[in-house]
Formats: structure tokens, sequence, C-alpha cells
């Protein structure tokens, strides 16, 4: 783990490469990569081929991604079965304008 000294405010930083990270959440490296290329986790290139993360930043997009337990979640409905549901439905609703149109 690299550490540098951040001289504004006397914080040691701390630095983690590709497999220390990796090692550190159980991921493979190549997640990591994949990750990286999307942009969903924030790094600092260091000249033309070396990669650190920074580990105050990873510990908050660790913070940010959290989903907070509240007690049991509603079950999703699967959306082919609310797009089947909804045209029975307009369906229903065509078919009893049709009724009130020939009725009158």
């Amino acid at each position: 783990m690299s550490t540098r000294l951040n001289y504004t405010d006397g914080k040691v930083e701390k630095f983690l490469t590709f497999e220390q990270l990796a090692e550190s959440f159980s991921l493979k490296q190549q997640t990591l990569y994949d990750w990286l290329k999307r942009r969903k986790i924030p790094y600092y290139r260091i000249g033309w081929k070396t990669i650190r993360f920074r580990l105050a930043d990873i510990e908050s997009l660790l913070d940010r991604s959290l989903i907070p337990a509240t007690g049991a979640a509603p079950r999703p409905v699967p959306i082919r079965r609310m797009a089947k549901k909804s045209q029975a439905a307009i369906a229903a609703t065509v078919m009893e304008k049709k009724e009130d149109v020939t009725a009158a």
C-alpha cells in the first residue's frame, strides 16, 4: 500500500494498486479493469501505465452505494406480467366503448 502526505492538512493518504484493491474486496482484477474502462471507479493515473486508487475515494464510493435495510421490500412484479395485464385492461376498455357505441 502506498502512502502519501497531503501537505495542505497534514493527513496521510493511502493508495492501492490493482492487486491490493482486488484482494481487499475479493474481486477479480478484470472486474476492476472493466470498471475503470467504464469510469465507475475513481482512480489516479501516474505516468503512462501506473494506476492507483485512493482508499478515501473507494470508501466514499462504497458509502454512496449503500442500500439501507428497511424491512421486507415489496416483491417486484415482472415486466411481462404487467404488460399482459395492461394489454388486457386496454382490450376490456375498448370492448366496453364498442358496446356503448353499438347500444346507442
